[in-house]
């Protein structure tokens, strides 16, 4: 099936790959900018309309809610590469195996969730030294938030399926429409009703919802192996199985990263109440270079595994190279861009010149080198699409997560300076990239080798 206007799917077995990872990649792009929305859409309604205490609230929980959602959002990632796969080998009755059995995991991790972001959130932004002055706002938050939980799993999981397949647009029109939901439901609770914290939190439940339900119509209205029989959910044992040893990798070097960037976090609230407001106007930016990255993450993960079912194992060297190529630069122009115009961009979420500052000074360490993540990403989602997620997940948890948590605890306590705790960030990129592209050379060398020694018997 050819690239066209016309049609929601991508042929990823045949013809440019360039393009077609371009053409992949850009609705999964916007997507995420549109879930960013959703978060910076609550900081700049509490900063500008709530005070920096409410501002620092809902940056204070940034960490917290990737540590308990990552495990879960793993499993998101193992069925995008086994259905991919599946549709590679034309196993069709496989992919109509895995469909329910991932839509299954998908609501049981999100009302997990709710369980554990309700009961945890305040020990937990005790444990990371919330200041006592924001904490009571930012649980408040964080139990909202996690109402939601359901609905963010869902319109993830049915995302990842549709992708699987080549379909990147229909996740991006939902999302569209939810983040558009969630920039009024802000401006209405905070301004109109002075719901402060709670109405953003609100506000993000209510939008993920509508997304949620948008992404699950689509697949209940698929015909074929895509179809998704919601009187039909069940957990199909072999299809898990083959999820589970994907995602559950990838899902524990999630919450393990996020760990480490909520260590990161409690070094930063020990600078008080102006970083962390300048820490969470700061990331708004960062997550958009690295959604660039995160985009071509995808493409490669997906593009990767079809091929590869396919047992076309030159085209997957080819989608490695492209996708390293256009991630690295996009991110790269991306990151300039956002540094040379730091002032006037910052100036939307806050007026404070303190915070400004303390925002540049991560800008400085995170935002300009950003581009550097696509050395690991690119190379990590290669090794998962040819059945290796366990290797970079070990990898990149020693190169990124084990350093920075050491970093912080040995290395800031000394040098108590907000450079010295930002700098982690390249260092723990430079290692983890060291590590990690020499191990899909080998694993790339090992498998190629025995498929064609196979295929030649």
């Amino acid at each position: 099936m050819a690239v066209s206007i016309h049609s929601n799917k991508i042929d990823m077995l045949n013809g440019n790959i360039w393009n077609k990872l371009i053409i992949f990649s850009f609705p999964i792009i916007l997507s995420s900018l549109m879930q960013q929305l959703f978060n910076s859409a609550d900081i700049a309604v509490v900063g500008r309309f709530a005070g920096s205490h409410a501002l620092a609230a809902v940056g204070s929980t940034g960490a917290i809610v990737s540590l308990l959602i990552n495990l879960f959002v793993g499993f998101s990632i193992g069925a995008n590469v086994i259905i991919a796969r599946c549709i590679g080998e034309e196993n069709y009755s496989r992919v109509q195996k895995a469909i329910p059995t991932a839509y299954t995991i998908a609501l049981i991790g999100g009302f997990s969730l709710i369980f554990l972001g309700w009961f945890l959130a305040y020990p937990m932004l005790e444990i990371i030294n919330t200041p006592e002055e924001v904490l009571p706002l930012a649980a408040l938050y964080l139990r909202i938030y996690f109402c939601g939980m359901p609905f963010f799993m869902v319109y993830n999981t049915c995302s990842a399926i549709l992708r699987s397949n080549g379909d990147t647009k229909r996740p991006l029109y939902a999302l569209f429409l939810a983040g558009i939901l969630n920039v009024i439901l802000n401006l209405v609770f905070v301004i109109v009703f002075r719901m402060s914290v709670a109405g953003v939190a609100l506000a993000t439940v209510i939008s993920n919802s509508v997304s949620a339900v948008l992404v699950t119509v689509f697949l209940v209205r698929e015909e074929g192996m895509m179809h998704l029989d919601l009187r039909a959910l069940r957990i199909h044992r072999n299809e898990l199985k083959d999820i589970v040893m994907i995602g559950l990798p990838a899902g524990l070097q999630g919450a393990i990263f996020s760990f480490a960037n909520a260590s990161i976090q409690s070094g930063i609230n020990s600078f008080g109440t102006q970083a962390i407001a300048g820490s969470a106007t700061s990331n708004n930016f960062n997550v958009l270079s690295y959604f660039t990255v995160a985009g071509f993450n995808q493409a490669t993960m997906t593009f990767v595994s079809q091929n590869f079912g396919a047992g076309k194992y030159d085209r997957v060297k080819c989608v490695f190279r492209d996708a390293m190529l256009l991630a690295f630069v996009s991110a790269g122009t991306l990151s300039l861009s956002f540094w040379v115009f730091r002032y006037p961009l910052l100036g939307i979420f806050t007026a404070d010149p303190e915070v400004i500052e303390m925002a540049i000074i991560k800008m400085i360490y995170m935002e300009l080198p950003h581009c550097m993540i696509a050395l690991y990403e690119i190379t990590g989602s290669t090794l998962r699409g040819i059945g290796k997620s366990m290797l970079p997940t070990v990898l990149m948890v020693f190169g990124t997560c084990i350093f920075r948590v050491c970093w912080v605890l040995f290395v800031v306590p000394v040098h108590h300076t907000l450079h010295m705790l930002y700098v982690v960030y390249p260092l723990s990129w430079i290692l983890t990239s060291a590590l990690v592209i020499p191990a899909l050379f080998i694993e790339e060398r090992k498998i190629f080798a025995a498929r064609q020694g196979d295929a030649r018997v």
